[in-house]
C-alpha cells in the first residue's frame, strides 16, 4: 500500500469538514484554482506522493491573498508535510493560523492541545473572580485545597489564572486513553516535581474507579502522605523542555507500563498528564504538530465559545457514547446523531449558561428540539403543583428556554445575582 492510501478514509473527513468550516474552495476570484488543490489533494491522498503533493499546494497558495481558502490550504500543506516527517516546515506552515489563533478566545486556550482529544473543560478563574460572587467563592475553594493538600513548595493555587483540562477517551475496559491538566498563571514558584508527586497519588487513587473496580476514596488530606512514597522521577529534554516522568502503578490503555509526566511551559505554568498525551501536547505548542488546527469538529467547537466565557466545555459525543455502551447506559441512539456538545458560562453580576448540541443534519436538530420541549414542559407540569417547590426553582425553570436552529439545539438558563450570592455565602 502506498504511503498516503492508508490516510485516504480520514483525510476525505477531514477535507469535508474543513471545508464547511473555512469556505467553499472555488475558481472565482480570490479563492484557490480547483486544479491545482484538487493535483495535490490526489497526490497527498491517494498516490502519497508528498514531494509533488506540495508542490501543487504551492502552486495553488502562490498569489492567494489571506483568507478561509488561505487558511484551507496552510493545513493541507502542513498536514503534508507532517507526514513526510518535517518538523520545521510543520512550524512554518502553520505560523500563521497560530497567530490567528492566538488572538482568539477559546481557540488560544486550546490551541496547545494535541489532536485525540474527546473532551476539553477550560474554567478562566481571573474573570470569575473579576464578579461581584465570584471572588470570594473562587478564593475560598482554593483556599481550602491549598489547606487539605499542604504546604507544597509554591504550589500558590490562589493565584492560578486559567486551569484546563482534557481527555482522550478509549472504547476499552478503561475508560481514559489519556488525560492533561493545564494550570496557568502563579506558579513561577512550584517545584514540578511536588505536583508530579500530587498528581501520582490522586491518579492512582481515581484510575480504579474509572474502570468501576474497588479502590481507595480520594481524600485531599492524605494526598501530601501519599506524594511522599512517589518513586524518583526520571528527566528528559523534549524540544528544550524539561519533562520530568515517573511510574503511576498502573498500565496504560494499550497494556504497558503507565508513566506520568509535568513540564514547565511558562514562566508560571505547568503541564501534568499521561506521558503519551503530555508528549503531544509540547509538540502542539512548539507548532511541529497539527494539534487542534488539525482537528475541525474541536476547533469548530471552539469557534462558537462566546469571546467573555468564564468557562467552557467541549465534547465530541461519538467517544461519550461508546464509554455509555460500556457501562450499559442506553442512551437511545441520540448521541450518534451529534457532531458536537457545547457547555459555557458567561460571568457577570449573574451567570448565563448556554449548552449547545450540534447535529448532523437539520432534521435531527428539529427531533431533539421536540424532545427537549416535551420533556420541559412534563417537568413544568410535575413541578407546577408541588407545594414545597421554592420560587426560585419554579422561576428557574419558567426561564429555561430551547432553540432549534439549522444544525444546532440550545438550552440557556440565567442564575440570578441572588442565587450566586447564596452560594459565596455573601
Amino acid at each position: 500500500m502506498r504511503p498516503g492510501a492508508a490516510h485516504l478514509p480520514l483525510a476525505a473527513a477531514l477535507v469535508a469538514a474543513l471545508a464547511a468550516w473555512l469556505g467553499p474552495l472555488s475558481a472565482r476570484a480570490g479563492e484557490v484554482p480547483p486544479d491545482d488543490l484538487q493535483r495535490g489533494l490526489f497526490l497527498q491522498h491517494t498516490l502519497g506522493e508528498l514531494d509533488g503533493a506540495l508542490a501543487a499546494y504551492a502552486a495553488a497558495l502562490e498569489g492567494l491573498p489571506p483568507g478561509p481558502a488561505t487558511d484551507a490550504l496552510r493545513l493541507r500543506r502542513a498536514e503534508c508535510l507532517a507526514w513526510r516527517g518535517d518538523g520545521a516546515g510543520v512550524a512554518e506552515a502553520l505560523g500563521p493560523l497560530r497567530q490567528r489563533a492566538v488572538e482568539g478566545g477559546a481557540e488560544a486556550a486550546l490551541l496547545g492541545l494535541p489532536a485525540g482529544v474527546a473532551a476539553a473543560l477550560a474554567i478562566d478563574l481571573g474573570r470569575l473572580r473579576a464578579t461581584p460572587w465570584g471572588g470570594e467563592l473562587v478564593g475560598e475553594a482554593l483556599r481550602a485545597l491549598e489547606r487539605a493538600l499542604g504546604s507544597r513548595p509554591g504550589l500558590r493555587l490562589t493565584e492560578l489564572r486559567r486551569v484546563l483540562l482534557a481527555l482522550e477517551l478509549t472504547e476499552g475496559e478503561r475508560a481514559l486513553d489519556g488525560w492533561l491538566l493545564s494550570l496557568e498563571g502563579g506558579l513561577e514558584r512550584a517545584a514540578p516535581a511536588e505536583l508530579l508527586a500530587l498528581g501520582l497519588a490522586a491518579w492512582q487513587a481515581l484510575e480504579p474507579r474509572l474502570r468501576s473496580a474497588p479502590g481507595p476514596a480520594l481524600e485531599l488530606a492524605s494526598l501530601a502522605a501519599a506524594a511522599a512514597r512517589v518513586s524518583p522521577a526520571a528527566r528528559e529534554d523534549v524540544d528544550g523542555v524539561e519533562l520530568l516522568l515517573a511510574p503511576s502503578g498502573r498500565a496504560g490503555a494499550d497494556g504497558r507500563p503507565e508513566r506520568l509526566g509535568v513540564a514547565r511551559v511558562g514562566q508560571g505554568s505547568l503541564l501534568l498528564g499521561e506521558e503519551g498525551l503530555l508528549r503531544r501536547a509540547l509538540r502542539s505548542r512548539a507548532g511541529t504538530s497539527l494539534g487542534l488546527l488539525g482537528e475541525p469538529r474541536m476547533l469548530g467547537l471552539a469557534r462558537r465559545v462566546h469571546a467573555e466565557a468564564a468557562f467552557f466545555l467541549l465534547a465530541a459525543p461519538q467517544p461519550l457514547a461508546a464509554q455509555a455502551r460500556r457501562l450499559d447506559v442506553d442512551l437511545g441512539g441520540a448521541a450518534f446523531g451529534l457532531s458536537g456538545l457545547l457547555l459555557e458560562g458567561r460571568a457577570g453580576d449573574a451567570l448565563g449558561l448556554r449548552a449547545v448540541a450540534f447535529a448532523e443534519d437539520a432534521e435531527s436538530v428539529r427531533i431533539l428540539g421536540d424532545l427537549a420541549r416535551g420533556a420541559l414542559a412534563l417537568l413544568r407540569l410535575a413541578t407546577g403543583s408541588e407545594p414545597g417547590l421554592p420560587e426560585e426553582v419554579r422561576g428557574l425553570l419558567a426561564g429555561l428556554a430551547i432553540g432549534a436552529e439549522e444544525r444546532a439545539l440550545t438550552l440557556e438558563l440565567g442564575l440570578p445575582a441572588a442565587w450566586l450570592a447564596r452560594l459565596s455565602g455573601r
